[in-house]
């Protein structure tokens, strides 16, 4: 228990600290209404995964500690859900190996002609395998170690070969990008943070933010053939499709995955200028400055040695040999 006892110890200061990050994510995207780059958003997941303390301060006291009891049943919840989930994603992850043994390799050459070209411009130097499967959206990444491409094919031969291009190239840059393993150390921070609804969020906004990421390397791999009034017609168009194969009604969207799109394209259509980029960027890196700080600052109320703390109460107590 004591093991264990540290290790929540840990986890409850680097949640408190990835939290105020998200803040202020929150604050930059929806009140400042700054263009958040893919960088920033890493910065989010390693202040919820790695404590930045005080060099003079220990983790893990040297000395032997005993948890009061209330802390004990807290961190035995904190096990307890962590396992839930961890659990949950191991059988997703054998459920997805196990759809993907069952898809066909996509053998259209029409299809593979498009995606050798997109290969050969982002310069990937392995070749995903690409298949056929059922999927609401028009296709995904799928897999973290070798990962392949999804194709929807009900979906995929109802597009031009433009807007084939561009679902490509959008999938294979999440893969060039290494989206899909940033989403998977972001898994591992919501097993370890589940309690957090700021990890959740923050894990969202990351998804969202790796699709834009990979609107603008799109845009700038086809600026000669793909405008941005295009590549919004081609999403709009891939909403379209998407809706009406899967929904008997054939005529409503998701309101999340709309209000996704309405952002995504939002962007695309209003690219903020240059000075206001930079402008952003500055400001960006003084919240990662400011809680890099705060939480230097708050390890002296929360590590050991405990004469750091100004309260009176402490999570831990030395045990006192009799």
């Amino acid at each position: 228990m004591t093991v264990l006892g540290h290790l929540f110890n840990i986890i409850i200061f680097v949640s408190f600290v990835g939290s105020v990050f998200s803040v202020l994510t929150l604050l930059a995207k929806k009140m400042l209404h700054i263009a958040l780059p893919l960088w920033f958003c890493v910065c989010g997941i390693i202040f919820y995964l790695f404590p930045l303390i005080m060099p003079t301060l220990y983790i893990v006291p040297p000395e032997e500690t005993s948890w009061v009891h209330g802390y004990q049943v807290a961190c035995v919840i904190w096990i307890a859900g962590a396992a839930l989930f961890s659990a949950y994603y191991v059988i997703k992850t054998k459920l997805a190996c196990h759809a993907l043994k069952k898809y066909c390799i996509c053998e259209e050459e029409r299809i593979n002609h498009i995606y050798a070209h997109c290969i050969a411009a982002l310069q990937l130097p392995k070749t995903p395998g690409l298949y056929f499967g059922t999927l609401k959206e028009p296709a995904c990444v799928i897999m973290t170690l070798r990962p392949a491409i999804i194709l929807s094919e009900a979906i995929v031969k109802q597009l031009t070969e433009q807007e084939l291009e561009i679902v490509l190239c959008h999938e294979l840059a999440h893969i060039k990008q290494l989206h899909h393993v940033w989403q998977c150390v972001f898994h591992f921070a919501g097993i370890l943070h589940w309690f957090n609804p700021f990890v959740w969020i923050a894990k969202n906004n990351f998804a969202l933010q790796c699709e834009m990421d990979c609107d603008n390397k799109v845009l700038s791999l086809l600026k000669d053939k793909v405008s941005g009034s295009i590549y919004a017609a081609a999403m709009l168009h891939l909403m379209e499709l998407s809706s009406t194969q899967y929904n008997h009604h054939g005529n409503s969207m998701e309101a999340l995955g709309f209000i996704l799109a309405k952002q995504r394209i939002g962007f695309i259509l209003n690219a903020p200028s240059k000075i206001r980029m930079a402008a952003g960027k500055v400001l960006l890196v003084l919240f990662i400055a400011l809680t890099v700080l705060l939480s230097a600052y708050a390890s002296r109320t929360h590590f050991y040695p405990y004469p750091a703390n100004s309260r009176s109460i402490e999570y831990s107590a030395p045990v006192i040999e009799q």
